[in-house]
């Protein structure tokens, strides 16, 4: 399983980014096809955020709800729960993660996702056993981390 972070699913709509757009299209398709794409609630809600506030052409909240509407049909979605919640705070404190990175890690390794797609991290880290993997590398194939 792939649990894709909030800016995987952003450059879906970044109008400023085609590349990214069109690789992040891709991955999401792909990934959505044989069932092993994850994200969840707090990412949902941040795409919902940035998407109508911080591209550079914004989307309608209307236009924006249907997306996360889309995504909720298309990939697997990780509710927050106090377990979770809980092994965020055990994340933050031990490798020093904000709240809100150590929620996404939390929330991958409940659903039993081995990789969690994000630019955000560049080094390939593996957090509470889940790798983390920049799908816009210019080497990046999600077969490679295939289980």
């Amino acid at each position: 399983m792939f649990f894709l972070d909030t800016n995987v699913l952003v450059y879906t709509r970044d109008t400023s980014c085609p590349d990214k757009a069109s690789r992040a299209a891709t991955v999401i398709e792909e990934l959505s096809a044989i069932e092993e794409a994850a994200v969840s609630t707090q990412v949902l809600a941040e795409y919902l955020w940035v998407v109508t506030r911080r591209i550079p052409q914004p989307l309608s909240l209307s236009a924006a709800i249907n997306e996360v509407q889309r995504f909720q049909r298309l990939l697997t979605v990780v509710s927050s729960s106090i377990d979770i919640f809980n092994l965020a705070l055990d994340l933050m404190a031990t490798h020093r993660m904000t709240i809100w990175d150590a929620q996404i890690a939390a929330a991958a390794s409940s659903c039993g996702a081995s990789v969690v797609l994000t630019e955000d991290i560049q080094s390939q880290p593996i957090i509470h056993g889940v790798r983390y993997v920049n799908p816009f590398a210019a080497d990046f194939d999600w077969h490679d981390y295939a289980s």
